[in-house]
């Protein structure tokens, strides 16, 4: 009886951690596609593009490896920021915007902005 009770539990606890899984899997792949969705990415934009930038990359060396930026504004500071990608809507209710921004100063990378921002 003890045994029948312990492979019972067992097949229990197997079957929560399947349905754990399971649930886990499907809401991963619902953020992931809201966020697929609702982003706008420049022409030629490959992630581990971006990810392989480094500061002091001149714009000339940006340009060929990611193509024209999405959009480019002018900072007060005399730097511009270069827009690769950024959200249609906020994902989240608080005003949240994904991008993925390089600050350019004198010709060269000279900040990479790669997360969540403050919708501004």
């Amino acid at each position: 009886m003890k045994r029948f009770i312990a492979l019972r539990m067992l097949i229990l606890t197997m079957l929560a951690v399947v349905v754990l899984f399971v649930g886990t899997v499907m809401l991963v792949e619902t953020i992931v596609s809201i966020h697929t969705i609702s982003t706008n990415e420049s022409p030629g934009f490959v992630e581990e593009k971006f990810a392989s930038l480094k500061v002091g990359m001149t714009v000339n060396e940006t340009v060929a490896l990611l193509g024209r930026p999405l959009s480019q504004e002018s900072r007060g500071d005399g730097r511009q920021e270069f827009w690769y990608t950024q959200s249609k809507e906020p994902l989240n209710g608080w005003g949240t915007w994904d991008a993925r921004i390089l600050v350019i100063s004198n010709d060269a990378i000279a900040e990479i902005i790669s997360r969540r921002l403050p919708n501004h």
